[in-house]
């Protein structure tokens, strides 16, 4: 069994790797820019303080370098840009719309916010090389690309280097805001600036100097696809712009809520799905098993945010009953009290949002607990064993409900990640601060780091529930080994 144990546990790991690589492809192959909310650039003009216009959209920027998504998916050539490249798109996303069409205006917008950093040196070369109102436009951008974001901490202790490094950009952006121009600013003016931009980049040139090993090295890293399983291999799902905390310290919290009232769900279930499988099986076609099948798929058939809003509104508020807490799964005072007041403090809160999660899969369980005990009930080793002149129950209990419960069991490995997922429903209706609820809000604030970390852990727990079905296999029936 040890050995078996150890093998599935080595087949997770590509198992999750695969399903991995598909939230990534999904992530890349999605329609529009993953992490924005449609909202691009304004209309530049030499009013603009492009240094102010990148500290908006934090919560997009967060998402969009957490995963790369500013840039390529496999290869970085931004080392290499080329001046006319540059200075074709910056054209591009001045021109009028009617000109170039609203696309190509947004995608030459949207690639030089992308470039960023990369820009400057081609940025710096051609500005020389223009005048007017296209000069303008260039200063815009470069003024742009050369700003750098401190990096913020968000419930994250950054090392002595990170915050001496975010004093310095944070002084030198201070700086650079400074060195602009307006249209009516005389000659004098703009030679000025251009020469405080070319004085700035031939003291920081080591910057974009990069060896050919160096280049190489950010080709295949700083991509999408590189700083994606980069990020995985650290367990680093971000950071939330909402909670402005990582995720896994937010998962970390909740999961526990979650898993706590999935895993209670499915004791109960099971512990009242198989004696009325039983029951049915052993008593087919008679009244008993029609008012159990009757009342199981009545239950069966009703939504579950239907039973929640029904019993949060007829067992919470007083009409007619007052008897349950109606949100959270603890009270606000729980911390004073001892473990024993704890421990029903919390079954007060949690006994409805129970009912809810339960009852679906109670019917669901029961029938298959049933099918399976009507084909073991007829088989040859049970009449055998009644023929032995064992009791009934015995023969029933010992001999049939062993091997007839392995449908249930199979079932195991996706209750589990269902529960959670429908928990989705019941944490929103009842305001418990679990993983469902944190869903939800992800959801709703467009937070994709919180619900991309929320997926991984659904499918580590997917492959958990299937291992457990699997182990249960050997424990039900001697039949099967795993040597």
């Amino acid at each position: 069994m040890s050995t078996y144990l150890v093998k599935r546990l080595l087949l997770m790991i590509p198992t999750l790797i695969g399903i991995s690589l598909i939230i990534f492809i999904l992530m890349v192959a999605a329609p529009g820019r993953p992490g924005d909310k449609g909202q691009a650039f304004g209309e530049i003009n030499a009013t603009t303080d492009p240094t102010k216009e990148k500290s908006k959209g934090e919560s997009q920027r967060l998402f969009r370098r957490q995963f790369a998504l500013d840039r390529p998916v496999l290869w970085n050539g931004w080392t290499s840009l080329a001046d006319d490249h540059v200075r074709t798109t910056v054209e591009t996303a001045a021109a009028d719309q009617e000109a170039v069409g609203i696309k190509a205006k947004r995608e030459a917008k949207e690639r030089l916010e992308d470039w960023g950093y990369y820009a400057v040196p081609a940025l710096v070369r051609i500005l020389d090389t223009t005048e007017a109102d296209a000069q303008s436009r260039i200063l815009y951008w470069l003024r742009f690309s050369a700003t750098r974001l401190p990096v913020q901490p968000y419930g994250r202790v950054l090392d002595e280097e990170t915050v001496r490094r975010n004093a310095a950009w944070v002084a030198e952006n201070a700086e650079l805001a400074k060195w602009g121009f307006l249209p009516n600013d005389p000659p004098v003016r703009r030679a000025e600036v251009l020469s405080l931009w070319k004085g700035w980049y031939a003291k920081n040139r080591a910057r974009w100097e990069w060896s050919g090993l160096e280049k190489a090295r950010i080709g295949l890293t700083d991509t999408q696809f590189g700083t994606y399983w980069g990020n995985l291999l650290r367990l680093d799902f971000g950071v939330s712009h909402v909670h402005k905390r990582p995720v896994l310290a937010l998962i970390a919290e909740r999961i526990p809520i979650t898993v706590s009232l999935a895993a209670l769900s499915i004791l109960i279930a099971y512990l009242l799905a198989i004696p009325l499988g039983i029951l049915s099986a052993v008593r087919p076609y008679t009244l008993d098993d029609r008012i159990v099948s009757t009342g199981l798929f009545f239950l069966y058939s009703l939504p579950s945010f239907f039973v929640g809003t029904l019993l949060l509104r007829a067992f919470t508020v007083g009409d007619p009953w007052d008897l349950f807490p109606n949100s959270s799964w603890r009270g606000e005072g729980a911390a004073r009290l001892n473990t024993w007041e704890q421990l029903r403090d919390v079954i007060w809160h949690v006994t409805l949002p129970l009912v809810v999660m339960t009852y679906g899969g109670l019917a669901a369980l029961s029938r298959f607990a049933r099918t399976g005990m009507l084909d073991v009930i007829r088989s040859d080793f049970v009449r055998t064993a009644r023929a032995k002149g064992l009791s009934e129950s015995a023969v029933v209990l010992r001999h049939a409900a062993r091997n007839g419960m392995m449908p249930v069991v199979t079932l195991l490995g996706g209750v589990l990640p269902g529960l959670i997922g429908g928990s989705i429903i019941v944490e929103y209706i009842f305001n418990i601060q679990g993983m469902g609820l944190l869903t939800i809000e992800a959801i709703n604030n467009r937070d994709y780091n919180v619900v991309m970390g929320e997926a991984l852990i659904v499918a580590a727990l997917t492959l958990v529930g299937i291992l457990i079905s699997d182990v249960l296999y050997a424990v039900l029936d001697p039949r099967i080994s795993y040597k």
